[in-house]
């Protein structure tokens, strides 16, 4: 008994040390470690004033945001509330996900449970154009979710979806099947008027088409037909050595390899018959409308040889055996078989020059001594552009334009430049400048904005004593200056000493030292706007445009008017303005002067000196004008 009841006396005396033992190491240990029961580094306490992770070496869970929602109506543009539409919440930026829902009856939507952020709304029903909730402009409206909080209020109009049905013949008259039609609009890239695809379809059978989900607007078509001789010669590896034949074919000589084929194919054919979109015919669509009855008949075409030859080809990356340098010197590979490029990897591009219609042609033939050629192309303006693999800022590039008329090209020379290291310098044109240029970057922005990106938008950031550094194509650019203090404008440009018109760097010939000149007396233009019964046009877009035709940022600017129909445009470089109030315009529209010329007798003028603010009375724009 006395033995038992030692031995309990003994455990309960080991157990109460060992939960002593456990406490005291989670407040620092016994035997002076952490002496006071302090958190060491990195560790949190236990009391109230913790911070960063807790004391058990746990990290403290992340604040979790309880969700917000978002609720509102779709109507269609003519009024009536829409039923079944598929809205969808898609997160602005990088991560997070979205959500969907689906319009009630009365045209309500509510999404109850979405996580805090930005995103954008949706919506999707057949028979009506995919819209995205966007401003007046054009420009996407973001939805700002917060924890907790109902956003409400929302309206989402969508378009009746628009048609443009009809048929595709061949030149006598019978239906082709699977040809490409596609619908085109201009859109307005930089103030430079193009055409771009809306939509497109093919024919069926009956060589029926209908182009469905287009929004109002004006529109052109045009239908591509599968060029089957053209695609034979392609696959030839060009038309050198060819004989025989599709029926009809003519013989001439000439070429790498003798005779050549002289090749006559469909091209891409414009409604109501034209190969070119200049002067095709417009389709007016309203909301909802459907138009029928468009014939389309193929045209054909003479196809010709663009040829010649590239200087400042890179070395390849290593020496080919004897057979296959023999054989690439033919454009050949040892098996016989066509090496684009001659093994060099160099890219040669046709794209249109007054970028309406037609297509980049690609896939030319370069043959390791530095020779080319494009076996078939149809007759137009082009520019001819090669570039080099390798990292953008590392490429060698040309560019040339090539008119192709009614016979073969066989001696177009093009070098090859590597990008041109500049250096320069800006100043400001005044005695007490209040500029910290180390703030300021410069902006080089091709002139010839998509021509292949041989002139890639190049950007840098000034020095505090405001030298720069840049490293651009042999191209021409438009330089701009950011983040200039109110009043300054880009004065002038000057490349090796020589002024640069229009603030436009052309580095075609070569480089030299730039010096970029800004100046502090930028001028306003003030005016209002009324409607046609003389009221203030409230939230309307003001518009100025140089009357050089200039295409810089700085002298084409857009504004809104207020609630009384008032505007300022400032911070205009001096020269003389066209301005124009409109109450909707297409975006970058308005700096196409082909799309104002209609519009011109209700513009105003204003000439803008140093420091001046003209003043201008407006007449609106109106819709559908």
């Amino acid at each position: 008994m006395r033995i038992l009841k030692t031995f309990l006396t003994a455990w309960a005396l080991f157990a109460t040390l060992t939960i002593l033992w456990g406490q005291g190491r989670g407040r620092g240990g016994f035997g002076g470690q952490n002496p006071g029961g302090q958190a060491p580094p990195g560790q949190g306490t236990s009391g109230p004033e913790a911070v960063g992770p807790v004391s058990n070496g746990q990290s403290t869970p992340a604040v979790t945001l309880l969700p917000g929602s978002v609720e509102g109506h779709v109507l269609s543009t003519t009024g009536e509330v829409l039923r079944k539409v598929t809205l969808t919440l898609r997160p602005n930026g990088r991560g997070g996900g979205s959500f969907v829902t689906t319009s009630a009856a009365d045209g309500s939507f509510r999404f109850p449970s979405v996580d805090q952020g930005t995103y954008a709304l949706v919506g999707e029903r057949t028979g009506y154009v995919r819209e995205t909730l966007s401003k007046p402009g054009g420009e996407t409206l973001p939805i700002e979710v917060v924890s907790e909080k109902n956003t409400s209020g929302i309206e989402l109009k969508m378009t009746p979806q628009s048609v443009i049905a009809g048929h595709v013949f061949d030149e006598d008259g019978d239906p082709v099947q699977s040809v490409n039609v596609e619908v085109w609009h201009y859109t307005y890239p930089r103030g430079r008027r193009q055409l771009t695809q809306a939509q497109n379809g093919s024919t069926n059978d009956l060589g029926e088409f209908r182009i469905a989900n287009l929004p109002p607007g004006r529109y052109y078509v045009s239908a591509t037909a599968r060029r089957g001789a053209l695609q034979a010669i392609l696959n030839g590896g060009g038309r050198g050595g060819r004989s025989g034949g599709r029926r009809g074919a003519q013989m001439a000589s000439g070429g790498r390899g003798g005779p050549v084929e002289v090749i006559e194919d469909y091209v891409t054919s414009y409604y109501p018959n034209l190969m070119e979109p200049t002067n095709a015919t417009p389709l007016n669509l309203v909301a909802g409308s459907e138009i029928r009855g468009i014939e389309i008949r193929l045209l054909k075409t003479r196809y010709h040889r663009v040829a010649g030859s590239i200087a400042g080809l890179p070395a390849p990356a290593t020496a080919p055996s004897a057979d296959a340098a023999k054989g690439r010197a033919k454009g050949k590979a040892a098996d016989g078989a066509f090496v684009p490029g001659g093994g060099l990897g160099v890219a040669l591009s046709l794209i249109p020059r007054n970028g309406e219609g037609g297509r980049q042609l690609a896939g030319a033939q370069v043959y390791a001594d530095g020779t080319f050629e494009f076996p078939a192309v149809p007759p137009g303006s082009y520019y001819l552009v090669a570039q080099s693999p390798g990292a953008a800022q590392q490429r060698l590039t040309a560019r040339v334009p090539v008119d192709v008329g009614n016979g073969d090209i066989n001696n177009v020379s093009l070098r090859l430049q590597p990008p041109l290291p500049l250096s320069g310098t800006l100043i400001i044109d005044s005695t007490q400048p209040n500029v910290r240029l180390g703030s300021l970057r410069l902006t080089f922005t091709p002139t010839e904005t998509g021509a292949g990106g041989v002139g890639r938008n190049g950007q840098t950031q000034l020095n505090d004593d405001g030298t720069f550094l840049a490293t651009l194509a042999a191209d021409s650019y438009i330089v701009e200056a950011g983040g200039m203090p109110d009043g300054y404008y880009l004065k002038s440009v000057k490349l090796a000493g020589r002024e640069m018109p229009d603030a436009t760097l052309d580095l075609s010939y070569g480089g030299g030292q730039v010096e970029v000149l800004l100046a502090p007396t930028a001028g306003d233009i003030t005016g209002t706007v009324q409607n046609s019964h003389g009221d203030p046009a409230t939230s309307v877009q003001v518009t100025a445009v140089p009357i050089s035709g200039s295409l810089r940022k700085d002298m084409n600017k857009l504004v809104t008017t207020d609630v009384n129909g008032n505007f300022t445009l400032h911070g205009l470089p001096p020269g003389e303005y066209k301005i124009f109030a409109w109450e909707e315009v297409e975006t970058n529209a308005w700096m196409d002067r082909y799309y104002r010329q209609p519009f011109e007798a209700q513009s105003a003028s204003a000439k803008v000196d140093a420091s001046t603010t003209p003043m201008v009375q407006l007449k609106l724009i109106e819709r559908g004008r």
